[in-house]
């Protein structure tokens, strides 16, 4: 590695300022939940919320753009919609911004689209996220219960949009899940590995039926199904 990735790396790692361009005044969405984040989880940085609607989140001062923020920015945080992610992030280097991370919705489009999904035992959904990388989206759903203070999930179900590969299932380990189903197939290496985890693994899911490849006792026949 490079002194020049060494140098990316610590300043990703450990940044001295981050700008939150699309945070928001309104409880409960993802800009709002990040600038609360660093400001209240021992972030010693400057935090710079970019709205230009809003004159402070989280009582912080804000900016209209990234380029009204009053000194160099280390890291961007874009959590803004699809469409406008690359005109943010090339305003982003226009201002000198350092490094970017995108938090964004809005990419089904490209028809590349996966989703985890977490639910409970009576099938309730308690989150999902996507990306067009499967284990992007497993890892925005472990960090949000991290965030959140939920994990392990020990009494909750995870849902794969797609098939079940070794990685995935060794996430939903690491998280505590005592159960993974997927739309698609599993790996031999995910079949292994979830039944030396002790982890019941659902595969070929549909609304007809299913098949248990392990730890069968957690799953029962719906309602009314012999």
């Amino acid at each position: 590695m490079t002194r020049d990735n060494l140098a990316g790396v610590r300043l990703m790692l450990a940044p001295k300022s981050i700008a939150v361009i699309g945070a928001s005044r309104r409880p409960g969405t993802i800009g709002r939940r990040i600038v609360q984040n660093l400001i209240h989880h021992e972030f010693n940085g400057s935090v710079y919320p970019v709205n230009p609607l809003a004159e402070s989140v989280c009582s912080v001062r804000a900016h209209p753009t990234i380029a009204d923020v009053p000194e160099p920015v280390d890291i961007a945080v874009i959590a803004v919609p699809a469409p406008r992610v690359l005109e943010v992030a090339e305003a982003c280097g226009h201002a000198g911004v350092e490094g970017i991370v995108v938090i964004s919705a809005g990419f089904a489009e490209t028809g590349g689209m996966h989703a985890v999904g977490l639910f409970t035992a009576e099938g309730e959904l308690i989150a999902s996220r996507e990306d067009v990388g499967r284990h992007n989206a497993m890892d925005k759903l472990v960090g949000a219960a991290l965030m959140n203070g939920t994990l392990p999930w020990s009494e909750r179900i995870v849902l794969l949009s797609g098939r079940a590969s070794f990685e995935l299932i060794q996430k939903a380990m690491m998280a505590g899940a005592p159960l993974v189903a997927a739309i698609g197939a599993p790996s031999t290496l995910a079949l292994e590995l979830a039944q030396s985890a002790g982890i019941t693994l659902v595969a070929f899911l549909r609304s007809g039926g299913c098949n248990v490849y392990c730890h069968p006792s957690r799953v029962r026949p719906a309602r009314g199904e012999s």
